[in-house]
């Protein structure tokens, strides 16, 4: 189990406009230690952090190389076998666009450098060796033409797995509907 501090650092969240995201405030980081805990995956660093984090689903810190705040779901005891399906496939969708997302950046910073030493040889030692917005925009330009198939595949699957989320969520909702008029 991660200290407290290092939780706390993680722990800095945002609060969205969406009502079921809130930001972890003082008073849940002291009593983390006091509470039962639930296992919670930490994506930046692949290990498992065990809090108690209330009835909400928490935004944290960017992740290094995707840049993409990853969520941390909120798992009641009562889970339904739906809820828990719909959790599970938002925890992969979110691993699944982080894991694209830092391979892409990783690709993308790798033809950057090699870009800025290829111009870098051209330059005088005398004149700057920063890229130029004319430099960069051929750069993004080349780059995106070359991944455009990656891109259209990742929307592709994009859609599907969040199509996937709706029904799910739609089924769920179905379901309070009828356990309500029962």
């Amino acid at each position: 189990m991660l200290s407290l501090n290092t939780v706390n650092l993680y722990l800095r969240f945002v609060c969205t406009c969406n009502s079921s995201f809130r930001p972890l405030n003082k008073t849940v980081i002291k009593n983390l230690s006091s509470k039962s805990s639930t296992s919670v995956k930490n994506t930046n660093q692949g290990k498992k952090i065990d809090v108690k984090l209330g009835k909400y689903d928490y935004v944290g810190p960017p992740h290094e190389k995707a840049n993409i705040r990853p969520l941390i779901f909120y798992c009641h005891d009562r889970e339904t076998r739906l809820e828990t399906l719909y959790r599970q496939n938002r925890e992969e969708t979110q691993d699944w666009n982080i894991t694209f997302w830092s391979h892409h950046n990783e690709k993308a910073s790798f033809v950057k450098k090699k870009l800025q030493e290829k111009y870098a040889n051209n330059y005088s030692s005398s004149e700057p060796k920063s890229l130029t917005a004319e430099e960069m925009s051929v750069f993004y330009k080349s780059f995106l033409d070359e991944n455009l198939r990656t891109h259209s595949q990742y929307n592709k699957e994009w859609y599907k797995r969040n199509f996937k989320n709706l029904y799910l969520a739609f089924l769920i909702v179905l379901e309070k509907i009828f356990k309500r008029k029962l």
